[in-house]
């Protein structure tokens, strides 16, 4: 349910303010309820399918104005001013507040400079709070096995199993400690094997997650050339800094082993604890439930141009 309100609300020397108010009450409701042989993962060959099932309300207000500032005046031919603002309450992440604001300054008519600032909030949504554990299989490369290329037949017992030569493993000294660490033996594990194996994946939601929140800057110009008639030319550029906190994200599996095992890092990661392992400590499964990104930027220049001319 929505209801908004919009309109000149006042005229002043550069033309006429406008504005926009609005309310919206919200309710977003997830229903998927696979029956046991989906859920289970019964299908041979497929994968099983927990399903969502949940809700959550979402109330929010909302107000923008178009302020005229200046405009016909000699290197002023428009300044425009443009503020908005945002508040919401989420029924599991409480309330939270937005805002912009934008500034537009034509010199003269051909050239516009511009620049803005602003902030976004955004909860996880139904899928990412209420998925229930759904699972697919992927190929997964296990850096604790020992490699193939490591093992060398024993001279002394040529039909017995071959043995491993350390001066032929590639691996890095801290993946091999890592596995150690894990309670691994990356020197006989899997020893005469594949080091890929068909993993099961699972994904989960979870209300555990934290709202997604950014804040951005932009600023940059447009040009038309005010010449000739004889054919259209625009042109401009914006630079934009954008910088995202807590964005959900969903890690892949292969990332999740690399992490625990391979990666550089101080301490042990939390993603080892996603790893499942057989009674033979092989692969088993990978839980890759949807997680919190501590910061995502993002900084760059678009460039646009337009050329038009007719002709017959």
């Amino acid at each position: 349910v929505s209801a908004f309100m919009s309109g000149k609300v006042l005229k002043v020397p550069a033309g006429h303010i406008s504005a926009v108010v609005g309310l919206e009450h919200r309710v977003d409701e997830i229903a998927s309820n696979p029956n046991e042989i989906a859920r289970d993962g019964l299908f041979f060959g497929f994968f099983s399918d927990g399903g969502a099932v949940g809700k959550k309300f979402v109330r929010e207000a909302y107000a923008e104005v178009d302020i005229p500032v200046v405009a016909d005046k000699p290197f002023f031919r428009q300044v425009d001013v443009n503020l908005s603002g945002h508040i919401l309450e989420d029924e599991f992440y409480g309330g939270a507040s937005t805002y912009s604001a934008k500034v537009g300054w034509r010199p003269f008519e051909s050239l516009l400079l511009k620049a803005s600032y602003g902030t976004s909030f955004r909860s996880p949504n139904l899928r990412e709070n209420f998925l229930q554990p759904q699972t697919g299989f992927l190929t997964l490369t296990d850096p604790c096995v020992v490699p193939a290329n490591s093992l060398v037949t024993d001279l002394g017992n040529p039909d017995g199993p071959d043995i491993y030569d350390p001066s032929r493993d590639a691996r890095d000294a801290d993946t091999i400690a890592r596995c150690q660490s894990e309670g691994l033996d990356p020197f006989n594990l899997g020893a005469g094997g594949s080091n890929s194996f068909s993993t099961e994946i699972a994904t989960t939601g979870s209300l555990e997650l934290d709202p997604e929140e950014s804040t951005s800057f932009t600023t940059g110009f447009s040009f038309e050339q005010p010449f000739t008639d004889a054919f259209d030319l625009e042109f401009g550029a914006t630079y934009y800094d954008i910088e995202v906190t807590n964005s959900v994200v969903r890690p892949a599996a292969q990332f999740i082993i690399n992490d625990c095992y391979v990666n550089e890092r101080e301490g042990r990661s939390p993603f080892c604890d996603r790893i499942s392992r057989d009674d033979d400590n092989l692969l088993d499964g990978v839980n890759a439930a949807f997680i919190n990104l501590n910061e995502d930027q993002v900084r760059g220049i678009d460039v646009n141009a337009r050329f038009a001319k007719e002709f017959t």
